[in-house]
């Protein structure tokens, strides 16, 4: 093989292992900012059950309130019905 041609084909194949390294970078760094993304995802996840907990604890509060304030009403209605009551 003359010198000439050698010389050529060392330089292709030096742009070819550049350019795929350069493909095996660019793939790095998609591969980081998918992982950035999953686990920003993640934290996301996990504060907002933690909000919904927050909700549903909230609302098993109020549903007992208003249980108590119903019961509440109805001892007294049944107070004044039968102080109503003619004897």
């Amino acid at each position: 093989m003359d010198n000439e041609l050698k010389a050529y084909l060392d330089q292709q194949l030096q742009q070819i292992r550049e350019e795929i390294a350069d493909q095996f970078a660019k793939m790095n760094q998609r591969q980081d900012r998918l992982g950035m993304n999953v686990g920003g995802f993640h934290a996301f996840g996990i504060d907002l059950l933690g909000q919904v907990r927050l909700v549903i604890e909230s609302l098993a509060n109020m549903t007992q309130q208003l249980k108590r304030y119903d019961d509440e009403v109805s001892r007294e209605l049944d107070e004044i019905r039968a102080l109503n009551r003619p004897s």
